[in-house]
């Protein structure tokens, strides 16, 4: 393991996986700043896959329930006699076409001639190639999307004389420019089924169906009553609950029994929800921070800094819970604009949300709805996630809605319907499309004003665990060093002068200090989702070295001696080793930098951070 864990800038050991060495790739935007190649390419494939699914979807919707008579019109090569007729030639019910055979080809064709490219372009033009932060992986500057699409498999399926189905996958294949500016190759698949019907008054009976469940679905009733209760930001952890939350699930069959209530001749279908599926996308979220825009926290050297902090240093090294609870209220109560306060977290919300908040006791300015209405109303923000609620009567009511934090798409898969054919008696089961609910995230707490406190509790019981300030002695360490604690597998690991990743060692010491204080706060890890500290950043390559006393020098990712500074946290996170949400709102506490950190070189001398019970 000693081998494996030392390791220099080019290389990042999993927290996770502490024998994992995991390579990093850096890349250099035109302006000469470092961008993560990995992240941003992770970003753009998620946008791209939303924008395929999508547009490719509203292609193929008529199609999922056609009548044989307008597949004749339509295609070459599909319709029922002439499916039935390649499965009576190989005897079976179903058949996998050959990639090379003749059918394949021709109805591949026939497939691929209903997606309306022209129109695909143009939205993957809007949203990607004119969305500037993706221009460093974009091969100049261009669509990573060049109209290749290829049909990666055709089954075929009878289900009666009278009724025959197609399961179908395309690939579309993107062109990448690689961080060492190679051409990186990627494809996104997608999965789609065509039912063709002799019986066209079953095809009427199943879209009329079908819509009036996207009509309840979208309704004012439903749009706004379905809802869950969480206080977490982490993105897997609330996706993984809305996707399991029986009272969503018992609402959804409770509006699927009305649509089919309400639709003319659904009396001869059999609606099975028992496979149902919640499928929550993580860029499908409208969160009701504040934004958060860059800026500086500050620095500061010694105790006498506690009079322009106003206390903070003060309640960051007092023992029991009272100072930091009072400096965690008044945070939470004083204005937006607060000079002091605007340090730690810079917010801008508009003028509209700041007179709301200010004739609203129980709305907090960091966080409440009136922030989700702007950014529903805002035709540049969360373009990809409106564009899916277009017809739905979702509305923010300012009164109801006080406890909301977060507003999440989600998918509902897996519905089907079963029949009986009037003719041969056969039994019939069809895959129903997939629909779309809004849900709303709701805190515990009384209200987004006690979110914000028992979050500033948390960050600031976190600071000081994280800092080793939680029985200071002002006579044991006068220069108020950091004290890192880390598990002692780690430490036993470590040695002097030796080379290691920055935010594995970090990240150790963050987690054990976020597990400690969980013991007594049972929220802090459901507001605690984000991390960061310069210069260890996610995938970052800098390092640090260790000295024989436990001392930490921080060094950047080309070896220049590079001091922590700015630990910074935030409620959302990728819920992955507490990396970035990457959502377009981002609000986050910052804490101070230090002044003179560390010595200019490597040495015996003490910095300002040093992990506790190290001496080798």
């Amino acid at each position: 393991m000693k081998k494996l864990l030392s390791i220099f800038a080019a290389t990042t050991l999993a927290v996770s996986a502490p024998l994992s060495v995991v390579a990093c790739k850096k890349g250099n935007s035109d302006n000469g700043e470092e961008f993560d190649y990995d992240a941003l390419k992770k970003q753009l494939i998620d946008e791209m896959t939303l924008i395929i699914n999508e547009n490719i979807n509203q292609d193929f919707e008529k199609y999922l329930f056609l009548k044989d008579e307008e597949a004749q019109k339509k295609f070459d090569s599909i319709s029922i006699i002439k499916i039935l007729d390649i499965l009576s030639q190989e005897d079976v019910d179903s058949l996998q076409l050959n990639q090379n055979s003749t059918n394949f080809i021709n109805i591949s064709k026939d497939l691929k001639g209903v997606i309306d490219l022209a129109k695909l372009g143009n939205e993957i033009n809007k949203n990607i190639v004119q969305n500037i932060n993706f221009k460093p992986i974009l091969i100049n500057g261009q669509s990573p999307f060049k109209n290749d699409v290829e049909t990666k498999s055709i089954k075929l399926l009878k289900k009666s004389n009278e009724v025959v189905s197609i399961e179908f996958n395309f690939g579309f294949n993107l062109a990448l420019q690689e961080a060492n500016g190679d051409v990186l190759n990627e494809s996104i698949n997608f999965h789609q089924i065509m039912n063709i019907f002799e019986d066209i008054n079953i095809v009427d009976d199943l879209n009329d169906l079908s819509q009036s469940i996207v009509k309840q679905l979208e309704s004012d009733k439903y749009s706004n009553s379905f809802s869950f209760i969480s206080n977490s930001g982490n993105f897997l952890e609330v996706t993984e609950k809305i996707n399991a939350d029986s009272s969503i699930k018992s609402k959804i069959n409770e509006a699927v029994d009305e649509a089919q209530k309400l639709t003319e001749n659904s009396e001869r279908f059999t609606i099975n929800l028992e496979n149902k599926n919640l499928k929550t996308n993580k860029n499908y979220i409208i969160p009701g921070e504040s934004q958060s825009y860059s800026f500086s926290a500050g620095t500061w050297d010694s105790f006498e800094d506690d009079v322009w902090t106003e206390g903070l240093l003060s309640a960051l090294i007092s023992r029991g819970s009272e100072e930091i609870e009072n400096w965690s209220r008044k945070m939470s109560q004083r204005s937006f604009d607060d000079v002091t306060l605007s340090r730690f977290q810079k917010m801008s919300p508009s003028k509209a949300v700041q007179n709301f908040v200010l004739n609203d006791e129980t709305s907090s300015i960091a966080i409440n709805h009136y922030n989700i209405e702007e950014y529903l109303n805002n035709e540049n923000l969360f373009k990809l996630f409106k564009k899916r609620i277009l017809n739905s009567k979702l509305k923010i009511d300012h009164d109801d809605d006080k406890k909301t934090i977060a507003i999440w798409g989600t998918d509902l898969e897996n519905i089907s319907v079963t029949y009986t054919e009037t003719y041969s008696n056969t039994e019939i089961t069809i895959e129903m499309p997939d629909f779309y609910l809004i849900n709303r995230q709701e805190t515990s707490l009384d209200d987004t004003n006690e979110f914000t406190y028992k979050f500033n509790v948390s960050w600031l019981e976190l600071l000081r665990k994280f800092f080793g300030y939680e029985n200071f002695n002002v006579n044991e360490n006068p220069e108020m060093i950091y004290n890192l604690e880390l598990p002692p597998d780690i430490i036993e690991e470590l040695e002097v002068g030796v080379s290691y990743n920055s935010r594995t060692i970090i990240l150790a010491a963050f987690e054990k200090a976020l597990e400690d204080i969980s013991i007594n706060n049972n929220l802090a890890k459901e507001f605690i989702s984000y991390f960061s500290i310069f210069p260890a950043y996610e995938n970052s390559e800098a390092f640090i070295k260790i000295n024989s006393d436990g001392y930490i020098y921080s060094f950047g990712p080309n070896g220049e001696m590079m001091g922590f500074q700015f630990p910074s946290v935030s409620w959302r996170g990728g819920g992955v080793d507490f990396n970035d949400a990457r959502n377009e709102i981002n609000q986050y506490r910052n804490f101070l930098g230090r002044k003179n950190s560390q010595p200019d070189q490597f040495g015996d001398s003490p910095t300002k951070w040093k992990i506790i019970d190290f001496k080798k």
